[in-house]
């Protein structure tokens, strides 16, 4: 699946300066940064399955032997680019005060739509991850951030549902987890209808406020939007 009028080479560099901030010491030299760097262009542009290792060494500008003292194989260079946006994501989310629960939800909903509008080109060609990470150990990582982020929103639902201010079905004929996820699909979905009419990525980045409230509000108070 191509994605270039999502991301396209005038402002792919930008939004890979973005995705680098977040690497921190995992990062171990240039080489790998551009090794990254390329493959994040090709996957976006030319599509993960249509990539190949030899794509990605010549732009990148490296032998293939320089990749693999790196990563195992492609499927590899993409799981770092994932599970390193979704720990940091992780690391901006577990710091919401869930006291307020309504709150709370907002504040879930714009981090998650800030972490990953970035890698949302990406996330489009993971929609079902199976098919597209096959390797165990990779799959468990990145489920094991997925469940820990899901943990979070579903005790915001809790602490609503305790509150009164959500359903008291959660957790009921609605099991927290269900809800989570399901809840968790449509923020990713609306984010990739988002990525999909917006071919403009920095216009994007300056109104995700605008949209993740807008999307809190469907949210919380349904299409008729009615509050209270």
């Amino acid at each position: 699946m191509t994605t270039k009028s999502i991301a396209n080479k005038q402002d792919s560099c930008c939004i890979f300066e973005n995705i680098l901030s977040l690497f921190g010491s995992d990062l171990k030299s240039d080489k790998q940064k551009s090794i990254l760097e390329a493959s994040y262009n090709l996957f976006t542009e030319k599509g993960y399955h249509e990539t190949t290792i030899d794509d990605i060494a010549h732009a990148a500008k490296v032998g293939k032997g320089t990749i693999y003292n790196y990563f195992a194989d492609k499927e590899a260079i993409l799981t770092f680019l994932i599970d390193n946006t979704m720990r940091n994501a992780l690391k901006n989310l577990n710091k919401i005060d869930i006291e307020n629960p309504v709150k709370a939800f907002g504040e879930y909903i714009r981090i998650s739509f800030e972490s990953m509008i970035d890698i949302a080109p990406l996330m489009m060609q993971c929609m079902n991850m199976d098919m597209v990470i096959h390797n165990k150990d990779n799959q468990k990582k990145l489920y094991e951030n997925i469940d820990k982020v899901k943990k979070i929103l579903g005790d915001i639902l809790l602490e609503g549902k305790k509150q009164k201010v959500f359903t008291d079905q959660i957790g009921v004929d609605m099991p927290v987890s269900y809800a989570a996820n399901n809840l968790n699909n449509v923020i990713r979905q609306y984010l990739m209808g988002l990525a999909i009419a917006n071919n403009d990525h920095n216009i994007l980045r300056k109104d995700l406020s605008k949209h993740s409230d807008k999307l809190t509000s469907i949210i919380l108070y349904g299409i008729a939007g009615k509050q209270g």
